[in-house]
Formats: C-alpha cells, sequence, structure tokens
C-alpha cells in the first residue's frame, strides 16, 4: 500500500471515528473512551505513514561504519597509485574519509537532491570552539611545564577533535624519518610557566575563528572537475578543517545529486546517518546515540559490529541498555549489521574444525551471535541480522586482486576484473534489498494495525461496556510494552488507574 492510499484509509476512518463520537444517542462511557484511542492512535499511524526513514548507522569506532556506507551507496572514487618502480596501479577510495578509527570528525546526515551536490556545515558553537582550542593548549603546555592551580584540570580531546584543533592553530605533528616534532608543544616551550594566559592567547589567535564562518559549500560545474572529485576532496577538507575558512563542524550534511546516488534504490529512506563512533568504554555522554533508540520516529538504526569477536562488548552494552522487550517496537528499529573482509568466514572454527566455505562460516558465526544475545536476554530479529564484505576483493590498499586461480578461469586480468565488480554489484544490490524488506515490513505492520482498528471500530459499537473494557486494557497492556514499560508494578498500576476512571 502506498503513502497515499494509507493517509486515505486512516483520514476516512478517522472520519467516521469522529462521527461515532459525536452521535447524541452515544452515551456510553467505556465505549467513548474506546474510540478515543482509536483515534489517537490513528493520529500518530498517521504521522508514521507520512514520514521517510532514516538509516541510522551506529557502532564503535573503526568497525567500517563509513566503509559500509560508500559501498551501499557505490561512493567511490578509481585513483591511479604509484609503485616504487613508477608504474601505476588503480585503487577504488572511499569518497568519505576513512581509516582505521576516529576519522569522521562529526556526525553525517546524507541526503538526496535534485540539483548537484552540495555540502552544509552545522558548526560548534563560538563557546564550544574556544573550550576544545583551550584544550587543546592546555595538553600541550602541560607537556612542557606544570599548568598554574587555576587551570590544572586537563580534558581529554577525542583524536578526531584534537587533530582538527591542530589544522585550525597551525599546530601540527611534523614528521621527518625517525623525528617527530609536536609544534605546539615546541611553541609552549617557548613562554614561562606563569605566561600560560599568554600561550592561551597565542593559540587563540592563530585559529583564526573570527573568518571560519563558511557553513555552504557548492559544486561548481565550471571549474572542470568530476562532482565525484569535488565530494571527495570537499569532504576531506571539512572532516580535516584544513582550510581556513571552514568552521569546526558538529554536523556534515551532504546533499547527493542523483547522478551520484538516487535515493530511488531506499525507497522510503529520507537520510542516511553516520554516527560518531563509539568507545569502548566511554559513552555514557552520548545523547545522540540513546536519542535514536528512545525516539518514538521511525527510524532504522543499523548497529555494526566486526565479524570477528562479535558480537563485541560495546554492542551487548548499547543493546542491553536500549532493548530489553521483545515486545518493544524498538526491536522491529534496529538491524544488527557485521563487517567482514575476505576469508574470515573461512577461518570460523565449528565443532567439525574449520569451516567448509564462506557461506557455512557465516551460518555459524550468526549462531554464536545469536547465543550471545539470548545469553544477555537482549530481544532481536533473526531476520534483521545481516552480513556484508564492503571490501569484497580489494587488498588493505584498496586495490583489486587478481590471483593466479582468477587467471584460469578467465582468460585476462581485465575479464577478471568485470566479473568481480559483478559480484560486488551484485552483494551489494542482495543487502539493499534486504533494507528495504525491513522497511517493507513496517510499513505491512502499520497496514495490518490499521486494519485491526476498523475491524474492532466496526465490533465496538454493539458490545456491552465489560466487553469494552476488557479491549482497552488489553490496548493499554500492549502500549506500554512498546514503549519499554517493563516493570509489572507500573503496568498493574496504569491498569488499576485506568479502572477508576472507567467505572
Amino acid at each position: 500500500m502506498s503513502n497515499f492510499q494509507f493517509t486515505n484509509e486512516i483520514r476516512e476512518l478517522q472520519s467516521e471515528l469522529i462521527t461515532e463520537i459525536n452521535m447524541t444517542e452515544r452515551t456510553n462511557k467505556n465505549t467513548i473512551e474506546a474510540l478515543r484511542t482509536f483515534l489517537n492512535r490513528l493520529k500518530e499511524l498517521d504521522k508514521l505513514s507520512q514520514k521517510k526513514i532514516s538509516l541510522i548507522f551506529v557502532g564503535e569506532k573503526g568497525v567500517g561504519k563509513t566503509t559500509i556506507i560508500c559501498r551501499l551507496l557505490n561512493l567511490v572514487y578509481k585513483r591511479k597509485k604509484s609503485k616504487p618502480n613508477g608504474s601505476e596501479f588503480e585503487i577504488l577510495e572511499d569518497i568519505l574519509q576513512t581509516g582505521s578509527g576516529s576519522t569522521t570528525i562529526s556526525q553525517v546526515r546524507i541526503r538526496g537532491v535534485n540539483g548537484q551536490s552540495f555540502i552544509e556545515i552545522s558548526p560548534y558553537s563560538a563557546n564550544d570552539t574556544l573550550d576544545y582550542i583551550e584544550a587543546f593548549a592546555k595538553y600541550a603546555f602541560s607537556k612542557v611545564h606544570k599548568l598554574p592551580d587555576e587551570v590544572s584540570t586537563l580534558i581529554e580531546l577525542p583524536p578526531e577533535i584534537e587533530r582538527a584543533c591542530r589544522n585550525i592553530t597551525k599546530l601540527k605533528v611534523i614528521s621527518k624519518g625517525d623525528s617527530r616534532t609536536d609544534l605546539a608543544v615546541e611553541l609552549a616551550g617557548k613562554f614561562k610557566r606563569e605566561d600560560y594566559k599568554l600561550f592561551l592567547n597565542n593559540v587563540i589567535e592563530r585559529s583564526n575563528l573570527d573568518k571560519r564562518t563558511k557553513t555552504v559549500l557548492l559544486f561548481d560545474n565550471d571549474k572542470n572537475v568530476a562532482e565525484i572529485d569535488w565530494l571527495k576532496n570537499t569532504f576531506k577538507e571539512i572532516n580535516l578543517v584544513s582550510d581556513d575558512y571552514l568552521p569546526l563542524p558538529r554536523e556534515i550534511v551532504i546533499h547527493l545529486g542523483k547522478e551520484i546516488f538516487d535515493f530511488e534504490e531506499l525507497p522510503f529512506v529520507n537520510e542516511i546517518i553516520d554516527t560518531r563512533g563509539l568507545d569502548q568504554t566511554k559513552n555514557n555522554d552520548r545523547r545522540d546515540i540513546s536519542g535514536f533508540f528512545t525516539s518514538e520516529s521511525d527510524n532504522l538504526i543499523v548497529v555494526t559490529d566486526n565479524f570477528v569477536g562479535a558480537p563485541s562488548l560495546t554492542i551487548i552494552n548499547l543493546l542491553s541498555t536500549f532493548i530489553y522487550d521483545d515486545k518493544s517496537d524498538i526491536v522491529d528499529k534496529v538491524i544488527l549489521m557485521f563487517n567482514f573482509s575476505d576469508n574470515e568466514p573461512n577461518q570460523v572454527i565449528d565443532s567439525d574444525g574449520e569451516v567448509p566455505s564462506e557461506i557455512d562460516g557465516i551460518h555459524s558465526k550468526k549462531d554464536s551471535i545469536i547465543l550471545g544475545l539470548s545469553q544477555n536476554e537482549i530481544p532481536f530479529r533473526e531476520e534483521n541480522i545481516l552480513f556484508y564484505n564492503p571490501l569484497r576483493f580489494l587488498n588493505n590498499e584498496k586495490r583489486m586482486v587478481i590471483t593466479e586461480d582468477d587467471l584460469e578461469d578467465y582468460s585476462t586480468t581485465e575479464e577478471a576484473k568485470l566479473e568481480k565488480n559483478k559480484i560486488i554489484h551484485f552483494e551489494r544490490k542482495v543487502i539493499l534489498n534486504k533494507i528495504k524488506n525491513i522497511i517493507t515490513q513496517k510499513k505491512i505492520s502499520v497496514e495490518q494495525e490499521i486494519s485491526k482498528i476498523k475491524k474492532d471500530f466496526y465490533k465496538i459499537k454493539n458490545m456491552s461496556e465489560q466487553d469494552i473494557f476488557t479491549i482497552q486494557v488489553s490496548q493499554l497492556e500492549s502500549e506500554l510494552q512498546k514503549k519499554n514499560v517493563g516493570d509489572s508494578f507500573n503496568l498493574l498500576k496504569e491498569k488499576m488507574v485506568f479502572f477508576t476512571k472507567t467505572i
């Protein structure tokens, strides 16, 4: 059923309910209350049916969230790389800067646009930026001097923020051969201990914060640069804060033109969100993450983890914090995606020893993941557990590897590359289709709930008060379970309050 059909059916049913509620001869208190409950729920379903979904990627730093997003959206960039002997080879890089962790400086939203691509920056406030610069200055000063008593508290900056502060202040770490020179520490050494404030002012002046006001960057077709190249280079500048006019980004919003990625490949999806990576231990202050789990909006949260060692302790802790009731809506909002590399599934050991194939390794790993989730009493949907190899056939340099076995199967290197690219494209489409199916199932659930409300509405007209009251209590219990009210005492108390209102 389309959004338009959803809306029409909901509006017609709402109209019938309002007419029934307003009927003068309808004085049955329980009936009126039950009909109003139906009406309120229809309002919520109406909002859900019209909303597009945000696909939110959450996971520990370095598990490959950004890489998965780039490969699923085909945000990849071919470039030549030179060997020591001068010959060149082709590598396939992600458009969004990726690395081994702590690479993405902020949350990134990716949306579609009808025209050409552009990028928006939501910067940190002036005060927050100054706080980060001061924390960086304290760190550098403390390497040379004991900090003055009034500023002795050090704040540990996330690596990605420290990197940005170094670029903003032009106080980088310079490597020459085996030696490394920290320009921030070197500058601190030119000041006396009692001159900390003079040092801090020097660092702030270097930042040129008043000039950092550029928050919208537009692709210029006249500059003879391909749109995909512009996206890669511009995102890198923003992520590193390497341009003198760029502010420290709190959030980056990338608007992709249809030639780069057509969001019709993911119907009902409004945006994809790449969250800042979780730390292994410290995530108590991540209100952004908790907001995605506790929000009543119709999102899908893609919890990402590495294949080896899955499920990780970080993910177990995350899921057990927010998912503890099998009947909660949150269970249906979570996709568990495990990122694996070539040959990792083949190295899984089961009861018979090493597994015979990749698919057998994936099945065995899935069983152990299900066991781990069950032992920690974390509800999940087995059909929402996905496995994806975003760097299929690529080595550590992101160069496609052609083996002697490949050349036995295909007559030339180019033919082997062509066939491997077909497999990569096919696997990408499989994951996109699985995500679409999960979204479609959510839409079907809305459709089924509308049908149930309609059926119950027509039944309720001729029911006794006691029958209606039983339905209301059942509805209340269902709603409380969906909102993760797991305490039976609270549930009983709600029922009693409701009972006193209706008798």
